[in-house]
């Protein structure tokens, strides 16, 4: 009996602390990029931070030109990551649209983070910043 626990416990133990470590689902912690379609055939380039502290940045350009920023709090659930608008700029003004919502439904394939929402014509892909 003795034996078995000196190493029954043990492995038990590894084994517990390898399936939850494995376990861990990838975060969407860290500084993200990728582009979308605008209007007039130009794209718009994104930047996005997300942080530990549930805060997100956003930085929107064109054609080597900052077009606004946005700066909101961000939660993840499930499929889905729900960010509620803090602040934003355009062009160096602020415009007044904080408490505003959206939800988006998120793939985390590596370093490829996929954003779909219905209110969208495509999803928005971005990638990694290393």
């Amino acid at each position: 009996m003795k034996i078995f626990s000196r190493v029954a416990v043990p492995v038990f133990f590894f084994l517990g602390a390898t399936v939850l470590t494995g376990c861990a689902k990838p975060s969407v912690v860290g500084k993200w990029n990728g582009s979308t379609p605008a209007p007039g055939g130009n794209a718009v380039q994104i930047a996005i931070e997300f942080k530990p502290d549930g805060s997100q940045t956003q930085t929107f350009s064109a054609m080597g030109q900052t077009l606004g920023s946005m700066q909101s709090t961000y939660s993840v659930a499930d499929d889905k990551i729900t960010e509620t608008m803090t602040g934003a700029s355009r062009n160096g003004q602020t415009v007044k649209l904080p408490g505003r919502t959206t939800t988006f439904s998120y793939k985390l394939d590596g370093d490829s983070l996929t954003l779909t929402d219905p209110n969208i014509p495509q999803p928005i892909v971005l990638t990694r910043a290393k």
